[in-house]
């Protein structure tokens, strides 16, 4: 472990008190209350992540997964569907203003059995374990479901997906501004921009229903990979405040990354 108890004078007071303060998993209320103290809070003072993610489509395989009931309802053809790239998401004209009765016929009952993508529930418990805050964040409301936070906690109960708090709405950047979320991630390029826009982190999941999308927000199309750009994220953040400090541990932090999520607090379990 690199921040060790004999390791804490070389921390910054700020360091310590925020270390003290928040311990594992912070509520947006103590976030808020401890922020406007320093402005380095937003370069690199952070022991635990507020991390906002979506579900459709980036923790779970809904693209494909929709293919046979938007074909059976719409008429179409669930083979040229998916030589187009065509799904619930990208309906083509014509279709698209009958989305919401597709929804509210075939969601309530479908939903709970999408497949999870590939390594989204192990990656993310590894995030939860970790001590960081993991804010679901869908736009499911009642236009779409019948009682869209009942089947969303289901399918996610049912896919293994832990997680501290779960917020159906439409606004996602509200959300994460009012969730004092650090990092969000989500498919939708315009979800990803109007959360930038706040000032706050996005990284777009890359997936069929965004496939060529131009963009300069950093973008993976696997949860391995999105989870080693967290874990370099939180390392060159950690090797910031420690270096403030005049530590010299730059390397082996790199080297550590995934221990970073780890520092212990001695005021908080």
């Amino acid at each position: 472990m690199i921040a060790n108890v004999s390791d804490r004078a070389a921390f910054s007071p700020i360091f310590v008190a925020r270390e003290r303060s928040f311990g594992r998993r912070s509520s947006a209320e103590d976030r808020r209350r401890i922020c406007g103290l320093t402005i380095v809070w937003a370069d690199c003072i952070i022991v635990d992540m507020r991390i906002g993610i979506d579900i459709d489509d980036t923790i779970m395989d809904t693209f494909d997964y929709m293919v046979p009931f938007v074909a059976e309802y719409f008429g179409l053809d669930p083979d040229e569907m998916r030589k187009n790239d065509i799904s619930y998401s990208t309906l083509p004209d014509g279709l698209r203003e009958r989305e919401f009765e597709f929804g509210r016929k075939y969601y309530d009952k479908v939903v709970p059995d999408t497949p999870v993508k590939t390594g989204a529930a192990e990656h993310i418990k590894k995030l939860h374990d970790a001590g960081h805050f993991i804010c679901i964040i869908t736009a499911r409301d009642e236009r779409l479901y019948s009682d869209a936070f009942k089947t969303t906690s289901e399918q996610l109960k049912k896919s293994g997906i832990v997680y501290d708090k779960l917020v159906c709405a439409y606004d996602k950047a509200e959300v994460c501004e009012r969730e004092c979320i650090d990092i969000f991630i989500d498919d939708s390029l315009k979800n990803c921009e109007d959360v930038a826009a706040k000032g706050i982190r996005a990284v777009l999941f890359r997936g069929k229903g965004n496939a060529g999308a131009q963009t300069d927000i950093p973008a993976f199309a696997t949860w391995k990979d999105l989870y080693g750009y967290l874990t370099s994220l939180k390392a060159e953040a950690f090797c910031l405040g420690f270096i403030a400090a005049g530590g010299t541990a730059l390397s082996a932090a790199r080297k550590s990354a995934e221990q970073i999520f780890y520092i212990p607090s001695s005021s908080s379990s």
